[in-house]
């Protein structure tokens, strides 16, 4: 009788952390990103009550008996599978299938090594897609957690196609910045800080995307070549005279102004068009 009872008590308790599961998912209904769990149930040990034997030329052999002391949960699994989407603003996402949005603070690119996997444990992995461009540029969620992505850092001027860094940064806005353009050309006029325009040619200010530069600096100013991290220094030029960056002269450039950001499905490529050009421009990848 006791090891009936203990038996029974065992299924009892493993049902009962089935009901824990259960209404934690129903408490979790409309959580956005939430993946409900499911509770697989095994049966525990046995004790030997007879042993079994092989059979004779007369008789078959006997299977062994055996009593169980009931069951017990073999693993609570997560249900990966891709739920419903209901999005609050043009921005939200969410993943169809495997994988993970990457989220951090602004400041964990600078740990950020391509070389060491483990330096990506900085970051935290979510299903929550909540994402939207704040003032200051970065694409955040809703907990003010900063996405990170790959940014493009140019256009090729052959294909049109994006320039993509290789290394793994916050998702940012280009700036704005207003250069001279011959009208004959469409192409920009390079003037050094106190030149003036040319007279010779037909010339108008334009507003010009800049993109960040793929490129670090040591002490001395000069270009480290090797492992190239994205830092947010707007033009190679914007640098004092020490070689630091100016950061006075990048916090004037505007963020670009962009109507219909959107992000594509297929690649997460995310794109908007210029409000003043109707230029369409690639901010970066997911």
């Amino acid at each position: 009788m006791t090891g009936a009872m203990y038996a029974a008590i065992a299924g009892l308790k493993t049902h009962m952390s089935k009901m824990n599961v259960t209404g934690h998912n129903i408490a979790n209904d409309n959580t956005n990103g939430y993946k409900n769990q499911r509770t697989v149930f095994k049966d525990a040990m046995y004790t030997m009550y007879s042993n079994g034997s092989n059979g004779t030329e007369v008789v078959g052999g006997k299977n062994p008996s055996q009593i169980g002391y009931g069951s017990q949960v073999s693993s609570i699994d997560l249900n990966m599978s891709t739920g419903t989407y209901a999005p609050g603003n043009p921005m939200d996402c969410m993943i169809s299938g495997d994988g993970f949005f990457m989220v951090g603070d602004k400041d964990v690119a600078d740990v950020i090594d391509p070389l060491d996997p483990t330096s990506l444990k900085t970051l935290k992995l979510t299903r929550v897609g909540d994402m939207d461009f704040r003032a200051d540029g970065y694409l955040v969620d809703g907990s003010g957690g900063v996405i990170y992505g790959f940014l493009a850092v140019g256009v090729d001027e052959m294909t049109g196609d994006p320039i993509m860094s290789d290394q793994l940064v916050p998702i940012r806005l280009p700036r704005i910045e207003q250069a001279v353009i011959n009208t004959d050309t469409g192409v920009e006029i390079e003037l050094a800080a106190d030149e003036e325009p040319p007279d010779d040619v037909a010339w108008e200010y334009r507003n010009v995307v800049r993109y960040p530069v793929a490129n670090t600096f040591d002490e001395d100013g000069t270009t480290v070549t090797g492992n190239i991290r994205l830092r947010d220094y707007w033009a190679a030029e914007q640098l004092d005279e020490n070689g630091s960056p100016q950061a006075d002269a990048v916090n004037n450039l505007a963020f670009a102004n962009l109507d219909s950001i959107s992000i594509d499905t297929a690649s997460g490529r995310i794109s908007g068009i210029t409000k003043d050009t109707d230029q369409q421009i690639t901010i970066g990848f997911l």
